[in-house]
């Protein structure tokens, strides 16, 4: 680089410093010799050394003969380019490289001979992305140049004799979001280092954007404002390098280069106690302003008011609160602005004494500090805030109230100023004569102390910094990096280039907002020479800087788009520099030979990948978004748009990285497996192809003045990222697509390890996530494929051809170097262990030898000589295709499926039907008829050898035989053709989004659920199974749940409400995190649940605040009966003396219960009591409603989850002794009758208690079958089993199914009252199920609670044809049997529906006797159907069945 004189001079800066640049050459250690002295002010890495040459002679012997540099603004920077010795073989080796991929592929495609054609064809893919990615990232490079700052040149030209200067005004941009992920410290460090910088204190002014909104943060402002009293001074007395002060008091041996040497040794001690001092109040400052606000909450009057947070002047603070409520809470709060230290115009009103208490001399140095302003923008949950964009937003329009500074720099808070110089050096490239004027930004290189020496994850990143960014130097300029930047506003204000820019620009307020002062700013900023005088501070001004740093301000203008920093992409830097570059301006990329800032990185791997996932993604949703390179930029230069272009696609190259990264995986298969033939030569042109790619990096390498440790740790960490972080962004980009939501933005940590004793503990910290198994499978891959060749290398040396042998080490070179790019990932692992490398040289040999042993070389070596894995199982297959298709099934429905009609030509065909293959079933059948063809023989051989001595024992054998074969042909012969189909959930999903004909929208579905008792019927299990179909995946709107209890008890109601509560979470939580299955108490008793989510990130912390709700609501389940009782004995004993004889069961609000009693009384005890029907969830609306943000009060966040519950009824049937009830079927039968008048849904599913649904696809599985009622093969169907089944509503109402049934006849046939009863508003809804209406409607139950009480009553029945030919079947034991034989026999047809997972599960008796007394009824109800009369009529029953 330069040499220190030509660079920067040798003048001396305001208080007497001389020159800065040898001073700053020296090691912070002091430790630097003379040979390292001499290689920093000129060696190969230098502006200066062998590898650059001055490229801008011609333009300043020019200048310098005008006399004066041309009479204009002076030169100040100079240009170097990279001398021909080394450009000329580095784009000779490019273009070599490009000739040579071109050639590989010509030769690949015409060599496609392949063992395994499908990866032949994804490697070819591969490569040529592999050639075009190279392309794009090194044609940008064709022309590196690096320009350096002319400080003398500038200070000859700005600095007057007079002492004022011509030097513009700066506004400084410092951002922080959260004071814990961003430590305090760091932030006001960046501050202290800010307003000690090397410029005029009246023309730069320092801007803290706190998006927390956070007192801590103020409060730290005004204390770093006290203490910068000292430091400032201090700093311009002695020369301080650097100006942050954590980063100098770390210096072992800082160096002096003051004037004031003598009095440097007592002014450091001073300042080193104030300044720890300063730490203790920063540490203080959470636990002071809690103690004030509990004393100022503790004198407030009214008891009920919210606990504020306090400021130290007894106001409430207008952001956040400690104990947030609304308009005070993270993401809604107010807009604040508070000068801290005004502009030293007007003076900052802190002295020195009263800052610090101690009195240097500083009567030489200017005291003066620069203008420091808190902003917090507005935030209200209505508004995207647009991260970090709308953060810098929000800073330009205030700043542009109070100094509407000319230029701008932007810094993270973890950032700070490294040499204090660093502002000048950007402004002079604002302010040459060549392209000062068109320039919009001068982007700085990053760079980072805190990074471990060896820099294992590749933080410093110095092949982008110091290569790529030197690269485009040469263009159209570097790219914005999101830090360490200075904008000219104009720019940023999306006004065009002088080139370009129109005359008599007008600001608009439809595209900079409604502010008259914003607007007249952006007019000052047009025609300001230098310099603007800040603005009086009142409370007019006041009100505008609240209002232009409100949540709604930009709405509705170009904000975000054509002005400021750009909206809706995660990284807001690259795509805002793009908008720039686009518009015609330029940009620069200045190096100094003292870093200008420094900041810190994430050491530890996984914040290290977190931050990568966020670039990336970003960089993707640029290449989606309007602002595209390919469309967008219309004055951007041909290689520019290239050099974006590459910046937002590079992360699909990994995906052909992890493909030929995992393929060792095939070492599996025994067999040599080519991916290319002739294997050989293909290896060979490939290390060529690679060979180049390095030799290229090398020449990089010596003109871009880094190490070859910089470009391998590049090279290690691009493998790490392409096997993690680039696969998730892409898969996030795929999911954005999708959904339309854009890359979480997730705040990189900035805290550490507490581990005082090692400054990196953070590096040895590995934290798991998802993205990291993919890496791991990777390692795993590729030391199983070396173990493997070593175990086949010791057993077929012997008889291996050369060629093999070749081959072998060919696929193991291709595994050692994945290894080798890994290697810091496999020292991640290790953890502290890694702090000895050793143990991992010692480690993998024994792994290798194991893994040798166990394959005893059956495996292959490397990607090239591998294996497939084995065909998936036949298990495996029934789930993949939803257990329908696989050696034993074959789909007999592929016309239907595929022909143009889909399916009957009205409604889409909704699954697929399979029978049994040919050569499983004939045989099968052929067995059935063998075995009955030997029964028959075995009667008849029986019958001719009858044995006389023991006639009736022969008798009886001879007819159990008889019966046993009867039995056995019955079970036998409706399995002559088995059917298997399976849901089709796509087609449904598209049936619902486009519709057809026959409706696109899913039909309504009512719920019942049927319980008798409250302690032979567990609650738990009954609230489980209501919970679960709360949460089922089925339109909120198009379902209703109805809860029957036929013991009729307040248990089971009070039950239901607790359960509607509990429901308010739950069924959120399911929906956002695709829970599975959906009742709590299953859900939670799984040990380990798939995650199918699209937020991961959340799901532990919304898990755990569900699971501690679902214990507490366990808790209220459980004490249902002592809690009612305890009640009802309260109010029994508050009659007021009066004793009726009765103790009544209570409700709530103090009323009787109208079911049974604890303590039974006439009406009010089992088997006689009056119908309940309670609406407890009412009928939601047809549009979704999403819940709120997380919060304090509400730490889930469901703000992008439909949080509407479906409808939800409690019903207890009237009962009288005098009738007789019908146990279960009674209870369907009257919970058919309510529902037709609330919901009236066309379908129907019913429950046991103890069932729920354990699939929530379950409600959308048996609508793919309601398209087909007739002319499939198989038989009729099979029976009801009870739960778990779904009904058509019209075929409980005893209706025909539509062959059978007469058009006209749907009103006059089915409305019969004596058939159904005597409610006309029931009759008048049965027409409406006959016609299949696809809707719920709902009722007014207040109007009809009339009609509801009568549906219910024991008398409703009487002379009608319930429990016989409409409803469930009476009399019969097995009411389900009977029920689905009657429906079979009317000719309606039945669907057996199996689901991959399972739909539904519940609870069996697991004790012998219960179950016996189950398969008692179960056998004992089947008997009392054959004796029925009904079992023997009925015209239209299959035959087979």
């Amino acid at each position: 680089m330069a040499s220190p004189a030509s660079v920067a001079g040798g003048g001396e800066d305001s208080n007497g410093c001389s020159s800065l640049i040898d001073p700053l050459l020296v090691s912070r250690t002091s430790s630097i010799g003379g040979a390292e002295r001499k290689a920093a002010a000129g060696g190969g890495g230098g502006a200066k050394g062998k590898h650059w040459a001055a490229a801008d002679k011609g333009e300043r012997r020019a200048a310098k003969e005008c006399g004066g540099e041309d009479g204009r603004r002076p030169l100040l920077f100079r240009s170097y380019r990279v001398k021909g010795s080394l450009l000329h073989p580095y784009r000779a080796l490019i273009f070599a490289r490009l000739i040579a991929v071109l050639l590989f592929f010509g030769w690949r495609i015409r060599h496609n001979n392949s063992d395994i054609m499908w990866f032949w064809t994804m490697s070819v893919a591969g490569d040529v992305w592999f050639g075009f990615s190279w392309l794009l990232n090194q044609l940008p490079k064709f022309n590196p140049v690096k320009t350096i700052p002319d400080l003398t040149a500038l200070r000859q030209y700005c600095d007057l004799a007079d002492g004022s200067y011509r030097l513009p005004g700066i506004d400084v941009f410092v951002t922080t979001a959260d004071p814990i992920d961003e430590p305090v410290l760091y932030t006001m460090n960046c501050v202290l280092s800010i307003l000690a910088a090397d410029y005029p204190v009246d023309r730069s002014a320092c801007y803290l954007s706190d998006d927390s909104g956070a007192l801590i943060l103020y409060e730290a402002l005004v204390e770093t404002a006290k203490f910068a009293t000292l430091w400032v001074p201090f700093c311009r007395k002695h020369c301080i390098e650097p100006r942050s002060p954590e980063s100098y008091f770390e210096l072992e041996a800082p160096s002096y280069t003051g004037s004031a040497q003598e009095e440097f040794k007592n002014d450091s001690r001073i300042v080193h106690l104030e300044y720890d001092e300063f730490k203790v109040r920063l540490e203080a400052l959470p636990e002071t302003i809690r103690k004030r606000s509990d004393v100022y909450n503790s004198m407030k009057t009214d008891q009920g008011a919210p606990n504020a947070t306090w400021m130290a002047n007894g106001t409430q603070w207008p952001g956040t609160w400690i104990e947030p409520i609304e308009n005070h809470r993270k993401g809604h709060h107010a807009g604040i602005v508070k000068v801290v230290l005004d502009h030293p115009i007007r003076g900052h009103n802190l002295s020195l004494k009263d800052s610090t208490g101690n009195n240097l001399n500083f009567n030489a140095t200017d005291v003066r500090i620069p203008m420091l302003v808190y902003v917090s923008r507005g935030k209200n949950p209505n508004y995207d805030h647009n991260k970090k964009a709308g953060a810098l937003n929000a800073q330009l329009r205030a700043s542009a109230l109070l100094s509407n500074a000319q230029f701008i720099i932007n810094f993270d808070c973890d950032h700070y100023i490294n040499n204090s110089q660093a502002f000048r050096a950007a402004i002079c490239f604002m302010l040459d004569q060549r392209e000062g004027d068109n320039t919009a930004f001068v982007q700085f290189p990053q760079r980072f102390d805190n990074v471990d020496p060896k820099d294992r994850y590749g933080n410093h990143n110095r092949v982008f910094f110091d290569g790529t960014m030197l690269a485009l130097n040469g263009l159209q300029g570097p790219s914005y990096l999101g830090t360490g930047c200075m904008f000219r506003r104009l720019a940023l204000y999306g006004i065009d280039p002088p080139y370009w820019r129109q005359d008599n620009i007008t600001p608009e307020a439809s595209k900079f907002g409604n502010s008259i002062l914003l607007l007249e700013s952006v007019l000052e900023a047009l025609n300001q020479d230098r310099f603007a005088t800040p603005s009086p501070v009142n409370d007019i001004f006041v009100n505008e800087l609240e209002m232009v740093v409100s949540a709604s301000f930009d709405k509705e203008t170009d904000w975000g788009k054509g002005v400021g920093y750009i909206y809706d992409i995660a990284t807001e830097d690259i795509v805002t520099g793009f908008r720039i570059h686009g518009q015609g301006w330029r940009s620069m990329y200045c190096t100094m030979e003292h870093d200008a800032f420094c900041g810190t990185a994430p050491i530890n791997l996984t914040e290290r990948l977190h931050q990568i996932v966020r670039w990336s993604g970003g960089s993707l949703e640029m290449f989606f978004s309007h602002n595209n390179p390919l469309i967008g930029g219309r004055r951007l230069q041909p290689l520019q748009r290239v050099s974006y272009l590459n910046m937002t696609i590079y992360p699909v190259t990994s995906l052909f990285i992890l493909l030929y990264a995992i393929s060792p995986v095939m070492w599996l298969i025994p067999d040599e497996v080519y991916i290319q033939r002739p294997f050989t030569r293909y290896v060979v042109y490939l290390l060529v192809i690679i060979l180049m790619i390095h030799m290229i990096g090398w020449l990089e390498i010596k003109w871009a003045g880094i190490t070859w440790l910089d470009y391998w740790r590049n090279e290690q960490f691009f493998m790490i990222g392409s096997t993690s972080a680039y696969p998730t962004a892409v898969l996030h980009m795929v999911v954005n697509l999708l959904t339309k939501k854009g890359i979480h933005f997730r705040v990189t940590s900035k805290q550490t390890t507490a581990d005082t004793n090692d400054k990196f503990a953070d590096l040895y910290e590995m934290r798991w996530v998802p993205m990291l198994i993919p890496t791991m499978v990777v390692l795993v891959a590729n030391i199983g494929a070396i173990g493997v060749a070593i175990g086949k290398t010791a057993v077929y040396m012997g008889v291996w051809t050369i060629a093999q042998k070749r081959h072998a080490a060919m696929g193991l070179l291709f595994n050692m170097w994945v290894m080798f790019l890994l290697y810091p990932f496999a020292l991640a692992i290790m953890g502290r262990w890694a702090k000895r490398p050793i143990i991992l040289v010692v480690l993998l040999p024994i792994i290798f030898v194991i893994v040798a042993l166990v394959t005893n070389g059956n495996g292959a070596a490397g990607v090239y000589v591998a294996a497939a894995a084995a065909p998936c199982s036949p298990a495996a297959k029934r789930v993949n295709d939803g257990g329908g298709k696989d050696d034993v099934w074959v789909a007999v429905d592929e016309a239907d499926v595929s022909g143009p009609s889909g399916g009957d030509g009205v409604r889409p065909t909704l699954f697929r039907t399979y029978k049994v293959k040919g050569s499983i079933l004939h045989p099968y059948r052929f067995l059935i008829l063998v075995r009955l063809i030997a029964i028959v023989a075995f009667f008849a051989w029986r019958v001719r050898h009858k044995n006389r001595d023991g006639a009736w024992l022969w008798t009886m054998s001879m007819a159990g035989d008889v019966w046993f074969g009867f039995s056995w042909v019955l079970n036998q012969l409706p399995k002559l053709n088995p059917i298997k189909r399976v849901a089709d959930l796509a087609a449904l999903a598209d049936r619902q989004q486009h519709g057809t004909s026959g409706g696109g929208e899913l039909p309504g579905v009512d719920v019942f659920v049927t319980t008798v008792d409250p302690v032979d019927e567990p609650i738990l299990y009954t609230v489980n199974s209501i919970l679960s179909i709360l949460a089922a995946d089925y339109p909120v709107d198009r379902y209703a749940c109805y809860l029957s209890d036929d013991g009729g008890t307040l248990v089971h109601y009070e039950a239901m409400v607790e359960v509607a509560k509990f429901a308010e979470l739950w069924v959120p939580f399911c929906r956002k995190h695709c829970v599975e299955p959906r009742a709590p108490e299953s859900y939670f008793a799984m040990k380990t649940q798939a995650y199918r989510g699209g937020v991961a990130g959340e799901l532990m912390s919304d898990r755990r605040r569900v699971r501690r709700e679902y214990e507490e609501f366990k808790v209220r389940i459980d004490s249902l009966f002592s809690t009612i009782r305890k009640r009802s004995d309260a109010y029994n004993r508050a009659k007021n003396g009066k004793d009726d004889g009765e103790n009544a069961t209570c409700m709530a609000d103090g009323t009787h219960w109208p079911g049974t009693w604890f303590e039974p009384a006439e009406n009010h005890r089992k088997g006689q009591h009056a119908g309940i029907v309670q609406v407890l969830l009412n009928h939601p609306t047809s549009m979704p409603r999403f819940g709120v943000a997380a919060s304090v009060d509400n730490p889930l966040d469901f703000s992008g989850v439909d949080v509407r519950l479906p409808m939800l009824v409690y019903i207890s049937r009237e009962k009288r002794p005098g009738y007789n009830h019908q146990k279960k079927a009674g209870a369907m039968n009257a919970l058919l009758r309510v529902s037709a008048l609330l919901s009236n849904a066309p379908f129907i599913i019913n429950f046991d208690c103890d069932h729920y649904v354990n699939n929530s696809q379950a409600f959308r599985a048996p609508m793919f079958f309601d398209a087909t009622l007739l002319g499939l093969n198989g038989v009729q169907g099979p029976s009801y089993v009870g739960t778990g089944c779904m009904f058509r509503r019209v075929a409980l109402y005893g209706a025909d199914p539509p062959r059978w049934r007469p058009e006209d006849d749907d009103a006059k046939a089915l409305g019969c009252p004596g058939r159904y009863g005597n409610s006309m508003p029931f009759i008048n809804t049965i027409p409406a199920a006959a016609s299949q209406e696809r809707s719920i409607a709902s009722l007014d139950e207040t109007a009809a609670m009339a009609e509801l009480e009568e549906v219910m009553a024991c008398a409703y029945e009487d002379g009608t044809e319930w429990g016989d030919g409409v409803g469930w079947v009476y009399d019969i034991a097995t009411e389900d049997v009977v029920t689905g034989f009657r429906l079979h026999r009317k000719g309606w047809r039945s669907m057996y529906c199996d689901m991959e997972p399972d739909a539904f599960r519940g609870t069996a008796p697991i004790n012998l006797t219960e179950r016996l007394y189950q398969i008692l009824r179960w056998s004992g109800g089947s008997l009392e159907i054959g004796r029925a009369s009904r079992c023997w009529t009925g015209a239209a029953t299959s035959s087979s069945t």
